[in-house]
Protein backbone atom coordinates (compact mmCIF):
# COMPACT_ATOMS: atom_id res chain seq x y z
CA UNK A 1 0.00 0.00 0.00
CA UNK A 2 2.85 2.35 0.60
CA UNK A 3 4.26 1.95 -2.24
CA UNK A 4 1.10 2.78 -4.54
CA UNK A 5 0.61 5.93 -1.95
CA UNK A 6 3.98 6.72 -3.40
CA UNK A 7 3.40 6.21 -6.92
CA UNK A 8 0.67 8.31 -6.87
CA UNK A 9 2.31 10.74 -4.62
CA UNK A 10 4.91 11.16 -7.99
CA UNK A 11 2.12 10.99 -10.04
CA UNK A 12 0.30 14.14 -8.21
CA UNK A 13 3.98 15.69 -8.24
CA UNK A 14 2.79 18.33 -10.74
CA UNK A 15 -0.21 19.51 -9.08
CA UNK A 16 1.88 20.23 -5.81
CA UNK A 17 2.36 23.97 -6.62
CA UNK A 18 -1.37 24.32 -7.70
CA UNK A 19 -2.15 22.90 -4.08
CA UNK A 20 -0.14 25.65 -2.45
CA UNK A 21 -1.71 27.86 -4.29
CA UNK A 22 -5.24 26.63 -3.45
CA UNK A 23 -4.01 26.48 -0.09
CA UNK A 24 -3.21 30.49 0.13
CA UNK A 25 -6.38 31.62 -2.11
CA UNK A 26 -8.73 29.95 -0.10
CA UNK A 27 -7.07 31.51 2.81
CA UNK A 28 -7.70 34.59 1.86
CA UNK A 29 -10.81 34.00 0.51
CA UNK A 30 -11.66 32.91 3.96
CA UNK A 31 -9.93 35.78 5.49
CA UNK A 32 -11.76 38.05 3.15
CA UNK A 33 -15.37 36.75 3.49
CA UNK A 34 -14.74 36.47 7.74
CA UNK A 35 -12.61 40.05 8.23
CA UNK A 36 -12.88 42.51 5.08
CA UNK A 37 -16.36 42.28 4.20
CA UNK A 38 -17.81 43.10 7.58
CA UNK A 39 -21.25 43.92 6.48
CA UNK A 40 -22.08 39.83 5.17
CA UNK A 41 -21.83 40.32 1.57
CA UNK A 42 -19.17 37.90 1.96
CA UNK A 43 -20.93 35.32 3.70
CA UNK A 44 -21.74 33.24 0.57
CA UNK A 45 -18.09 32.31 -0.33
CA UNK A 46 -17.05 31.51 3.73
CA UNK A 47 -18.32 27.42 3.60
CA UNK A 48 -16.35 27.00 -0.11
CA UNK A 49 -13.56 28.54 0.81
CA UNK A 50 -13.12 26.49 4.54
CA UNK A 51 -13.95 23.20 2.00
CA UNK A 52 -11.23 23.81 -1.10
CA UNK A 53 -8.69 24.84 1.87
CA UNK A 54 -9.31 21.32 3.28
CA UNK A 55 -9.14 19.54 0.32
CA UNK A 56 -5.80 21.48 -0.47
CA UNK A 57 -4.28 21.21 2.00
CA UNK A 58 -5.27 17.09 2.27
CA UNK A 59 -3.73 16.83 -1.64
CA UNK A 60 -0.38 19.03 -0.26
CA UNK A 61 0.38 17.14 2.99
CA UNK A 62 -0.37 13.80 0.73
CA UNK A 63 2.27 14.48 -1.88
CA UNK A 64 4.71 16.07 0.49
CA UNK A 65 4.61 12.92 3.06
CA UNK A 66 4.84 10.02 0.41
CA UNK A 67 7.25 11.19 -2.14
CA UNK A 68 10.02 9.39 -0.17
CA UNK A 69 9.01 6.37 1.23
CA UNK A 70 11.36 3.88 2.59
CA UNK A 71 11.91 0.97 0.28
CA UNK A 72 10.66 -2.43 1.85
CA UNK A 73 13.36 -5.17 2.94
CA UNK A 74 13.91 -8.18 0.77
CA UNK A 75 13.38 -11.54 1.83
CA UNK A 76 17.02 -12.59 1.68
CA UNK A 77 18.05 -10.03 3.87
CA UNK A 78 18.77 -10.77 7.28
CA UNK A 79 16.86 -10.27 9.76
CA UNK A 80 18.30 -7.00 11.86
CA UNK A 81 17.98 -5.35 8.18
CA UNK A 82 14.19 -6.36 8.18
CA UNK A 83 14.01 -4.70 11.55
CA UNK A 84 15.41 -1.91 10.61
CA UNK A 85 13.41 -1.59 7.31
CA UNK A 86 9.92 -2.21 9.23
CA UNK A 87 11.13 0.75 11.98
CA UNK A 88 12.13 3.50 9.16
CA UNK A 89 8.62 2.56 7.19
CA UNK A 90 6.29 2.42 10.54
CA UNK A 91 6.01 5.90 10.43
CA UNK A 92 4.57 6.31 7.08
CA UNK A 93 1.83 3.78 7.84
CA UNK A 94 0.23 5.98 10.43
CA UNK A 95 0.72 8.45 7.90
CA UNK A 96 -1.24 6.56 5.58
CA UNK A 97 -3.89 5.53 8.17
CA UNK A 98 -4.07 9.55 8.67
CA UNK A 99 -4.05 10.22 5.50
CA UNK A 100 -7.33 7.85 4.76
CA UNK A 101 -9.07 8.57 8.10
CA UNK A 102 -8.76 12.27 7.09
CA UNK A 103 -9.94 11.67 3.65
CA UNK A 104 -12.75 10.14 4.27
CA UNK A 105 -13.60 12.90 7.43
CA UNK A 106 -13.62 15.75 4.26
CA UNK A 107 -15.33 13.79 1.93
CA UNK A 108 -18.21 13.37 5.19
CA UNK A 109 -17.38 17.26 5.95
CA UNK A 110 -17.86 18.09 2.24
CA UNK A 111 -21.28 16.44 1.81
CA UNK A 112 -22.58 18.32 5.14
CA UNK A 113 -21.03 21.71 4.66
CA UNK A 114 -22.04 21.81 1.05
CA UNK A 115 -25.19 20.54 2.42
CA UNK A 116 -25.98 23.22 4.48
CA UNK A 117 -24.70 25.89 2.20
CA UNK A 118 -27.02 25.09 -0.77
CA UNK A 119 -30.02 25.23 1.97
CA UNK A 120 -29.17 28.35 3.11
CA UNK A 121 -29.09 30.23 0.09
CA UNK A 122 -31.61 28.65 -1.32
CA UNK A 123 -30.30 26.18 -4.06
CA UNK A 124 -32.29 23.21 -3.16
Amino acid sequence: MLESFQKFALFLQPVKPLAFAGLFLFAVMFAWNTIGAADGSGELMVIPSIVGFLWALSVYSFIASFQHVPVKADSQDSFLAKIKAAFRRAPYWVLAFLALTSSVVILILSYRLFSVWLHDFGIN
